[in-house]
C-alpha cells in the first residue's frame, strides 16, 4: 500500500494587509461616574492622510484643534469645510518624498496627524512608507481612522462621473 500526499503552494491574488483599524467599544452609562472619561478624541491632524485602494493616497492639512470641556460632543468629528480643492492627490512612488517635505515644516517634530481609509483593513502601499518614517522620525502623535464624512464626499466630487 502507497501513500500519496500532495500539497499545492499556489496562491492566487493575496492583498498584503497594512493595518486593520480597532474600533473603540463604547462606555455603558452607570460606568461613567466611577471612571474618568477618556481624553476627547481626535480626528483630523495637522497633516492628514486618506488612503483609498491599493495605491491611492490624498492628503489634506485642514484641521481643527480640539480641547477638553463640558458638554463637548466628540463622538463625531468637527467641521472642517473641506472641499475637494483642498485635496492633493500623491503618488505613490513619490510618497516618501512627499511625506519627508512635508513634516519638515514642522518643529521639533510635535505635531498631531491622521491616517484614514474608507475601509477597516487598510491594503494601501502607502500605509507601510508613512508609518516607518514616522517610526524612524520617533513620531507617535498620530491617529489611524476610517474616513469622515467629509473627507469622503470631497474624494467622491474629485472621481470622475460615470455617465
Amino acid at each position: 500500500m502507497h501513500l500519496l500526499i500532495c500539497c499545492s503552494t499556489k496562491y492566487e491574488n493575496i492583498n498584503e494587509i497594512y493595518y486593520v483599524i480597532k474600533h473603540s467599544k463604547t462606555t455603558k452609562q452607570d460606568t461613567l461616574d466611577v471612571i474618568p472619561p477618556p481624553p476627547p478624541k481626535s480626528y483630523y491632524g495637522e497633516f492628514n492622510f486618506i488612503l483609498i485602494d491599493s495605491s491611492t493616497i490624498y492628503f489634506h492639512r485642514k484641521y481643527v484643534n480640539t480641547i477638553c470641556g463640558t458638554g463637548i460632543d466628540d463622538s463625531k468629528p468637527p467641521r472642517i469645510s473641506l472641499k475637494s480643492k483642498d485635496l492633493k492627490k500623491i503618488k505613490i512612488e513619490d510618497l516618501h518624498l512627499f511625506v519627508l517635505n512635508s513634516i519638515s515644516i514642522a518643529k521639533n517634530n510635535d505635531f498631531f496627524a491622521s491616517i484614514s481609509s474608507p475601509t477597516d483593513t487598510i491594503k494601501n502601499r502607502g500605509f507601510h512608507i508613512i508609518d516607518n518614517f514616522f517610526k524612524s522620525k520617533n513620531i507617535y502623535k498620530y491617529i489611524i481612522r476610517n474616513w469622515t464624512e467629509e473627507e469622503q464626499w470631497a474624494i467622491h466630487h474629485l472621481l470622475p462621473k460615470n455617465k
